[in-house]
């Protein structure tokens, strides 16, 4: 369990000297350094690793590439440089890293990037401020939080510690009988007591329904494999309860508390009685005749040491608050809190939130390091008197799982506890033999068979795990003939949807067999929002943008048009900058009108630095692309890479280009 801790540690600086503004100056032909980034953020605050610089290059001109780049770092307000990085020649304008001295902890630097193009030359500046590099540059910041005193007397603590696994008497040393099972535990109040609540933690494998005296009180289904908690109010006068179906073994225990304050334990024991058959009807009421029921079996070792103890474990834990005050006497050229905390904080001053990103400093593994966080409050503060305050919450971690591996390997073998247990091998041998299997499996799936699901084949089609085109084809014709069947209706949730624009020409190949493309993007952009790759979706298919190459330095622009789609507009922000993309086919926006215009215009800026392959359609061989107005002819701007009946592809560089031609 993470507690959620918090270290703070406030810079102030009085003084009244402002900081000095940064300008950039563009000459006549609009060219300009722009976005300029440490670290893949703007003016970044907080810095403790040696930066990388990026930055982009923007022109009203075509063709433009950087030829070279100088980078500068200097202390604030200081003139001569402590790095120049000399003259580079590249074309890359990200990634470039720091190989100067040592920068100080706490500390404002300028940057400067002077970019030497084929169109000219233009510099940039911004601004970066280290945060702490040493640990022991904390000072005398201590971590604060809500105390766990974990010497505190247990009294009221519920654990699974004293319990057994039980099962009926049917188990044997390797088998456990599989089926639903009852168990009964009589739970008498002394004389003079009356029991107040009972609270119970309770696991089952695989699932189980509880019933407390007759009334169903909980449940857990094969999926939850974790401990189950539930509370209960117990009647005052307490008689047979706690019945129990499961399969496979139950492990349980009951925190009894009493009206005057006392306390009892009841764990899962060979105590319980069951029978080795289904429970059956009516076992759960407390008058039910168990004469011929026996003592439960227990399998396996009674349970100690165990960490799940729950000293409080049905009451809300508020999140921890915590405030401070403080007074201010004189103005400040700067005010930087650096916090970290073993999950999230919310931190503000003067009652405004210091930040909008609330959910800092994220996940990390808390045994190794743990995240910190600047902010800037200059603005925040007051003369006076001033409150920092907030709350901070603790966070579980997620450790990455690699394909081959499972938790599961040849599971219940003769070598483990019957209750369950992987034998000592290599999991990933199982893995990868499952992998394969199910990899197999999939690529028979794609045979067009009717008996499969609309996902089933359109995802063999998506991954390429079909044998062939001839196969490929079988799939698409398979799910056009079910979309048929179903009224010109899909099946495919959020997973399978999402494919349907991953498979490549799909929905050329699917189109001659419907009469309509089914409004096939209004679908794919209505259900895959919660997997959260619309935007994927729209860029890479409806815009047609897919890189060629790394960050997008050289892409294919080749828009999925479908029958109803009169225009669609977007743009990408790439490492060299915005690439923008619209279309329009008049023949759709016209709609309601004359209907004479069946042209298809195309505009497109690729950003210094970037080329692209553009793929402009057309309604024939001897129909007319023009770009600017004038006939599509090769030149320094451009080329031509391949054109046939319905298609004409270009190859162009940076720069603004607007193509048009007949539909």
């Amino acid at each position: 369990m993470l507690v959620p801790a918090l270290l703070v540690h406030l810079v102030l600086l009085c003084a009244t000297v402002p900081t000095a503004a940064q300008r950039n100056d563009s000459d006549d032909s609009f060219l300009n350094v722009t976005r300029l980034l440490v670290e893949s953020d703007e003016a970044l605050l907080g810095l403790d690793v040696a930066p990388r610089f990026s930055w982009v290059t923007v022109s009203d001109q075509r063709s433009v590439i950087q030829q070279s780049y100088r980078l500068q770092v200097f202390p604030d307000n200081v003139t001569d440089p402590i790095w120049d990085s000399g003259v580079i020649v590249s074309s890359i304008p990200y990634g470039h890293g720091y190989a100067g001295p040592s920068l100080l902890s706490d500390t404002r630097y300028s940057w400067t990037v002077g970019v030497v193009t084929n169109a000219g030359e233009a510099i940039g500046a911004s601004t970066l401020t280290t945060g702490f590099m040493d640990e022991e540059e904390w000072g005398d910041s201590a971590w604060i939080g809500k105390s766990l005193d974990t010497n505190a007397p247990r009294s009221n603590a519920l654990s699974v510690n004293g319990s057994f696994w039980i099962w009926t008497a049917d188990i044997d040393d390797i088998i456990v009988s599989p089926g639903s099972r009852g168990f009964r535990k009589h739970i008498i109040t002394p004389i003079c007591k009356a029991a107040v609540t009972a609270d119970i933690l309770i696991t089952a494998d695989d699932a189980f329904i509880l019933f407390v005296n007759g009334a169903r009180a909980g449940s857990a289904s094969p999926s939850t494999m974790v401990m189950i908690y539930s509370r209960f109010t117990v009647p005052t006068s307490m008689g047979p309860g706690t019945p129990k179906e499961v399969q496979s073994g139950l492990l349980a225990s009951v925190l009894i508390e009493y009206d005057d304050g006392t306390t009892a334990n009841v764990v899962s024991d060979s105590s319980w009685l069951t029978i080795p058959a289904n429970p059956p009807p009516g076992f759960e009421q407390p008058d039910f005749d168990e004469s011929l029921w026996v003592s439960a079996t227990t399998a396996g070792a009674e349970v100690v040491g165990s960490d799940f103890v729950i000293s409080d474990p049905f009451t809300e834990h508020p999140a921890p608050l915590w405030r401070k005050e403080f007074n201010m006497s004189n103005s400040l050229s700067f005010a930087r809190p650096y916090y970290t905390v073993g999950g999230f904080a919310h931190i503000a001053l003067n009652d405004i939130p210091a930040s909008d990103r609330v959910l800092t400093p994220g996940f990390t593994n808390y045994d190794a390091k743990v995240q910190s966080v600047a902010l800037n409050v200059q603005h925040l503060l007051t003369e006076g008197s001033n409150v920092i305050g907030g709350m901070s919450r603790s966070s579980s971690i997620a450790l990455p799982v690699g394909l081959q591996k499972t938790r599961f390997g040849d599971w219940l073998t003769s070598e483990v506890n019957p209750i369950g247990g992987n034998p000592p091998e290599n999991r990933t041998v199982p893995a990868t033999a499952c992998l394969y299997k199910m990899v197999s499996s999939k690529n028979d799936a794609a045979r067009g068979d009717a008996n499969y699901r609309q996902s089933h084949n359109i995802l063999a089609v998506a991954f390429n795990l079909t044998n062939g085109p001839a196969a490929t084809q079988s799939a698409v014709d398979c799910i056009a003939r079910d979309i048929r069947s179903r009224g010109t209706h899909m099946n495919t949730g959020a997973l399978s949807t999402k494919q349907l624009s991953r498979a490549g020409d799909f929905g050329s190949r699917m189109a001659p067999q419907l009469s309509a493309r089914l409004g096939l993007w209004r679908l794919v952009l209505t259900t895959i929002i919660s997997f959260g790759t619309f935007e994927d979706t729209f860029y890479s298919y409806i815009l047609g943008l897919q890189p060629t190459s790394a960050a997008f330095q050289s892409v294919r622009i080749a828009p999925q048009f479908t029958g109803n789609l009169a225009a669609a507009s977007g743009w990408m922000l790439t490492p060299f900058g915005n690439l923008t993309i619209g279309y329009t086919n008049r023949s759709l926006a016209d709609r309601g009108g004359s209907g004479s215009d069946s042209s298809f215009t195309m505009d497109i800026e690729v950003p210094v630095g970037v080329t692209a392959t553009v793929v402009v359609p057309k309604a024939s061989a001897d129909d007319m692309v023009t770009e600017g107005g004038q006939p599509l002819v090769e030149g320094s701007d451009f080329e031509i890479e391949d054109q046939d009946d319905g298609f004409v592809v270009v190859n162009v560089g940076p720069g603004r280009y607007s193509f048009a031609a007949g539909l």
